[in-house]
């Protein structure tokens, strides 16, 4: 494999106990795997052990780990790209394995338990403190938040007595200009794009297949965002954006979304100008982006929010320029392993 390429990755699994404290079981041959990492949502992952039935080590691992209780950990040439809790497992004759989920599946088994009011506070800092909040009662899945200032600010109010489930807030809050991913125990929260190192340039000959281009109708060039109280009463919460080239190119398009949390009318218009700066014009996503073996990135670099340069030809729909990963998908081992992205414009895409 040449060096600074994606390469042919040779897999194996391990098992550690809930939140990485113990490895239980080491170097777990594999005769499938799967993996993916995702923004603004939960990954998944999968694992068959080879010769279950014949492995002592392999036949205990499928026996000894039960979900909730331990992690399953992706092993790719010797180095974890991806770990999290258990989810169910099966077993059938001489075969058995592993489902996972990363990190994140905990906040939607999290209430929030503490009283937290935000007045102009950055997005990001409210996502951390949240995250950090479900965390509360039980650390024991041991996750890291690393947090990088978005630029908007928004004010929030969470009560106790309410019972908000963490899972819910904290991906209202991705809807508002926020972004997240896992990678490992590590949730990175950011803005635009998360604080993860650049790919340079990804042109045709690095790409094993056509990828498949999308252009689509432009969402709107003038977004309205309602916050609390749905634009009732004497002081409603309302933010606007408008892109005036956009409105002289392809007429005006009005967008209006409600969004109950918002409550003041700085982060609704940072919400609006966060919808606008991806659907004023025609929206471009590149779906089956399959990497080649020699293409000039390392897995390491292929994060969910990480910026890509882009200058492909060869689907009909000339694209080029700077687009973010949303998801990675890795299937298979050796030559038979495929790696394959998934891209969007830069900007937050709301839900």
């Amino acid at each position: 494999m040449a060096l600074n390429t994606l390469g042919c990755g040779r897999y194996s699994a391990q098992i550690w106990t809930r939140g990485g404290g113990s490895l239980v079981f080491d170097r777990l041959p594999v005769t499938s795997v799967s993996w993916t990492r995702m923004l603004d949502d939960t990954s998944q992952a999968s694992a068959d052990l080879a010769g279950m039935g014949r492995t002592r080590a392999c036949f205990e691992a499928i026996r000894d780990a039960e979900p909730g209780q331990h992690e399953l950990a992706i092993i790719r040439d010797g180095v974890a790209v991806w770990q999290g809790p258990v989810f169910s497992k099966d077993a059938q004759g001489t075969s058995g394995g592993y489902d996972a989920r990363d990190l994140s599946l905990w906040w939607d088994h999290r209430r929030l338990p503490v009283d937290r009011v935000f007045e102009a506070t950055d997005l990001a800092t409210i996502f951390e403190t949240l995250a950090d909040d479900a965390m509360l009662e039980d650390a024991s899945p041991n996750i890291t938040v690393v947090s990088s200032p978005t630029g908007i600010l928004g004010t929030r109010k969470y009560l106790a007595g309410q019972h908000l489930m963490a899972g819910p807030q904290l991906r209202e809050l991705a809807n508002s200009g926020v972004d997240f991913t896992f990678v490992g125990r590590d949730a990175l929260v950011g803005g635009t794009s998360i604080d993860a190192e650049p790919i340079v340039l990804l042109q045709d000959r690095h790409l094993a297949a056509i990828p498949k281009t999308t252009r689509g109708f432009p969402v709107g060039n003038r977004v309205g965002l309602s916050g609390a109280g749905g634009g009732e009463g004497p002081d409603p919460i309302f933010g606007e954006a408008q892109d005036a080239a956009s409105i002289a190119t392809y007429g005006l398009l009005d967008d209006v979304q409600s969004q109950e949390s918002v409550r003041d009318d700085a982060s609704a218009a940072a919400q609006a100008r966060s919808t606008l700066a991806i659907g004023s014009v025609p929206v471009t996503v590149l779906s089956e982006v399959l990497l080649d073996s020699t293409a000039p990135v390392l897995i390491e670099q292929l994060v969910p929010g990480a910026l890509v340069g882009c200058a492909f030809g060869s689907s009909g729909i000339d694209v080029a320029g700077t687009f973010r990963i949303s998801k990675v998908d890795v299937k298979g081992e050796g030559r038979n392993e495929s790696v394959q992205l998934t891209l969007e414009p830069v900007g937050t895409v709301t839900g």
